[in-house]
């Protein structure tokens, strides 16, 4: 099973907008609700970034319900037995969370067009190659390695291509070699605003793969392997 913040008994909207000790929580500014619009903007990229890391895991996927539009509790996380607005769920959110809720949709699809990432067993070695922005292996015992990239082949021919950059400042990633007659192109970034942050099969967006990607901070990027179109 994978999950992001459900034992935490906090909604993932909570998850980012309070300082917890004990759920390992961040504010980034402020604590609750807030009209800081770079606070939001980067709270929004957070929640979307917890997307990819969730369904593009192996395990089966457990999203808590609403925390696609970002439900709220107030930060409350001992609501269970409260039947009251505390606990009762804002369809408003969903207007007012589109960009988030379509996002998430996206990752949902994009984990049931690539059976490789709903396999329930840990990846060989021959499957998943772990690299950092030049290339070489991420030093994984560092506690201060915040930026990292994986490669997953498939079984078709084929590869998924996964950069993380949990940092506060961008980097610019080299891309991995593809066989030749294939390309990278660019499923999905969350420092994009939309709709180019998400594309849907079959539409990705073209990269220049002879230049380092700029990954910018706190961010996610998808890239998959595709043939090259003459």
């Amino acid at each position: 099973m994978a999950t992001i913040v459900e034992t935490s008994q906090r909604e993932l909207h909570d998850f980012i907008s309070e300082i917890s000790e004990q759920a390992d929580s961040e504010n980034y500014g402020a604590e609750g609700e807030t009209t800081d619009a770079a606070i939001e903007t980067l709270r929004k990229r957070q929640i979307e970034n917890f997307f990819p890391t969730l369904f593009l895991s192996r395990g089966v996927p457990m999203l808590l319900g609403g925390d696609e539009f970002r439900r709220t509790q107030g930060g409350n996380n001992n609501a269970y037995c409260q039947d009251n607005e505390t606990s009762w769920v804002d369809w408003g959110d969903l207007e007012r969370h589109q960009k988030n809720y379509r996002f998430a949709q996206g990752m949902i699809a994009f984990r049931r067009a690539h059976p490789i990432l709903s396999v329930e067993k840990f990846y060989a070695d021959a499957e998943i190659h772990w690299f950092g922005p030049q290339g070489a292996l991420p030093n994984w015992r560092g506690p201060k390695e915040k930026t990292f990239a994986r490669v997953i082949k498939e079984s078709r021919p084929g590869s998924l291509l996964i950069m993380f950059k949990a940092g506060m400042n961008g980097t610019g990633f080299a891309f991995p070699p593809l066989p030749q007659g294939f390309q990278w192109r660019l499923e999905a970034d969350t420092s994009r605003s939309a709709p180019q942050d998400l594309f849907t099969a079959g539409e990705e967006m073209a990269v220049d793969s002879s230049k380092p990607y700029n990954l910018e901070a706190r961010s996610s990027a998808i890239f998959v392997a595709r043939k090259k179109v003459a």
